[in-house]
C-alpha cells in the first residue's frame, strides 16, 4: 500500500518550486525567437530597404509576394477572395482559376511561402494559453462525471472541437453525440408505444426520443430538460440564431451526464478489445504512410465480433462507412487494412508505433460527412 500523502507538505513543496524557478512562459520564448526570425527572413529578401536604393530594383516584387501571405490567410478565414487575390488573378493570368493560382504562388514562391508560415505559427503560439485552459478543463471533466468505455469513444469529437476553441462546432458535435446516443438506446418501437400517435406521426427524431425516454423512465425529468438544452443549443447554431442557448463547457458536462444516465457508462463494460485498438493504430500507420485513409480491414470473425459487440450498432454501422469489415472463419492472426491500388499493412509492416492522425475520431464518426 502506498503511504499516506501530506497534503501540507506538497503545497509546501510547490510554493518553493514557484519561488525558486522563475522561466518565462514557453508563448514569450516562442515569439521572441519568431520574431528574431521574421527579422531575419525580411533582412534576407530585402523587404525592408529603401525603395530608391538602386541595389533592390526587384524589392517591390518581393514585397507584393509577401503581402499575398495575409491576404491568403483573410481569405481563407472569410470564405472569400480578397482584392489582393482578384488583383493577382487578373495580373497573372485571367483564364487560370484564382486557386491553383494561389497554390503555385506558394510553392514557387519562397518568400510568400515563409511569410504564410510566421502569420500562421504566430496565430497558434498566442492560443497555447486557450488551449492550456480548455485541455484542464476536460480533465476536470472525466476526474468530477467519469466518461469510460463507449461514452468517451462518443465524446472524442466533442472534446477536440472544446480543446481547439471550436465554440459552435462544440454545440453541432453534443447535439450530434446524443442524436446518436438515443438512437442506439432508444428504439422506435419504444418511441411509438411511449408517445402519442399524433407526436409520432411528426417523425422520431431527437425531440420525440427524448420525450418517450423520460415517458417510459428510461431516464429521469432533469435529465431529458439537460438533453433538451443540447438540442436546442445545436439546433440554434445549425440555424445560425445570435442567441448561444448553453456554454460548451456546460454542453459537454450535460451530454457525459446523458451518456451516463442512458447506460453508456456501465462500470461492468469491458475494456476496449485489442483488435479494435490494432484496428486504430493500422488505420493511422496507413495514413501516415500513404496520405490517405485505408478502405478495408481484414481480420477473423471472432476479433470482428468483438469489435462490433463493443461498439454497439450506432458506432459499428459508423465503422462500416469508413471501413469495409470482412471477418473470415480462418484465424487471421495479422490483422491488415488494405486501401486504392492493392495497397495494405500489417503489424509486422510496422517499424515504430504511427503517429496518431486521428483514427478513432474518423472511424466513429457518427455524422455520416
Amino acid at each position: 500500500m502506498l503511504p499516506a500523502v501530506d497534503s501540507f507538505r506538497v503545497r509546501h513543496a510547490l510554493t518553493q518550486m514557484t519561488s525558486d524557478f522563475s522561466l518565462p512562459s514557453p508563448e514569450d520564448v516562442l515569439i521572441d525567437q519568431l520574431d528574431r526570425y521574421e527579422q531575419q527572413f525580411r533582412d534576407a529578401f530585402a523587404l525592408d530597404v529603401d525603395m530608391r536604393d538602386s541595389q533592390h530594383v526587384d524589392a517591390n516584387e518581393r514585397r507584393f509576394f509577401a503581402g499575398f501571405a495575409p491576404a491568403i490567410l483573410r481569405t481563407a478565414r472569410g470564405l472569400r477572395a480578397t482584392p489582393k487575390l482578384v488583383e493577382t488573378k487578373d495580373k497573372i493570368g485571367e483564364n487560370l482559376h484564382v486557386g491553383p493560382i494561389t497554390r503555385l504562388i506558394v510553392e514557387h514562391e519562397e518568400v510568400t511561402r515563409l511569410q504564410l508560415d510566421i502569420d500562421m505559427a504566430r496565430e497558434r503560439i498566442r492560443e497555447v494559453s486557450r488551449l492550456r485552459e480548455r485541455t484542464l478543463d476536460l480533465v476536470d471533466v472525466v476526474l468530477q462525471w467519469g466518461p469510460t468505455g463507449r461514452s468517451s469513444l462518443y465524446l472524442r469529437r466533442v472534446a477536440s472541437c472544446y480543446m481547439l476553441g471550436l465554440d459552435p462546432e462544440c454545440l453541432v458535435m453534443c447535439r450530434a453525440v446524443l442524436d446518436a446516443a438515443f438512437q442506439e438506446k432508444i428504439s422506435e418501437e419504444l418511441v411509438r408505444r411511449s408517445l402519442p400517435e399524433a407526436e409520432v406521426r411528426r417523425g422520431i427524431d431527437l425531440l420525440a426520443r427524448i420525450r418517450a425516454a423520460k415517458t417510459a423512465g428510461v431516464i429521469r425529468p432533469e435529465i431529458a430538460d439537460v438533453a433538451h438544452r443540447i438540442r436546442r443549443a445545436g439546433n440554434n447554431v445549425v440555424h445560425d440564431e445570435p442567441a448561444r442557448l448553453l456554454e460548451p463547457l456546460d454542453a459537454v458536462r450535460h451530454v457525459v451526464a446523458v451518456l451516463r444516465e442512458l447506460g453508456f457508462d456501465d462500470p461492468t463494460e469491458p475494456d476496449e478489445p485489442r483488435g479494435f485498438t490494432r484496428l486504430c493504430v493500422l488505420a493511422d500507420a496507413y495514413r501516415q504512410r500513404f496520405g490517405i485513409w485505408p478502405t478495408e480491414f481484414v481480420t477473423d470473425l471472432g476479433t470482428l465480433n468483438e469489435i462490433e459487440d463493443f461498439l454497439g450498432p450506432q458506432l459499428f454501422q459508423a465503422l462500416e462507412k469508413r471501413l469495409v469489415a470482412t471477418g473470415e472463419e480462418e484465424p487471421v492472426y495479422l490483422m491488415r487494412v488494405l486501401g486504392p491500388g492493392g495497397s495494405s499493412l500489417t503489424y509486422h509492416d510496422l517499424d515504430e508505433f504511427p503517429v496518431d492522425q486521428g483514427a478513432r475520431t474518423w472511424i466513429l464518426d457518427t455524422s455520416g460527412a
